[in-house]
């Protein structure tokens, strides 16, 4: 019975992945495959398949790169570190705040901190 549930609940994230890269399809190859991966590991972390060290690594990639096309991802970036404890928060803010002064792309990592940020107040 278990094993049924585990396959049950593999094809429903099967059919969310898929249905996630279609919404993608009309982007440049080289510049969607990059915001694939990151939008797809800050849902895998928020849905409790990935650990959140994961979005550690992709937090350089998503903060250089121009904020053009790039809203939604950050938004699922952000709610994916919303259940995290407040102390992670707080270094997410600060290693964002630090990244925003050495990219070439500093309104992303502004707009990031902004979501960040709105999401720590309660």
């Amino acid at each position: 019975m278990k094993q049924q549930d585990a396959w049950e609940r593999l094809v429903k994230l099967g059919c969310w992945i898929f249905y996630r890269f279609q919404k993608f399809v009309h982007m440049d190859a080289p510049f969607s495959a990059t915001l694939k991966k990151i939008q797809l590991s800050a849902w895998l972390v928020r849905s409790g398949s990935l650990p959140l060290s994961e979005l550690g690594k992709l937090k350089a990639s998503l903060l250089n790169t121009g904020s053009q096309g790039l809203w939604d991802v950050l938004v699922e970036f952000v709610s994916s570190l919303q259940p995290t404890e407040g102390n992670v928060k707080r270094q997410w803010l600060v290693d964002v705040l630090q990244i925003s002064c050495v990219t070439g792309f500093p309104s992303t990592a502004l707009q990031f901190l902004g979501l960040l940020s709105g999401s720590c107040c309660k």
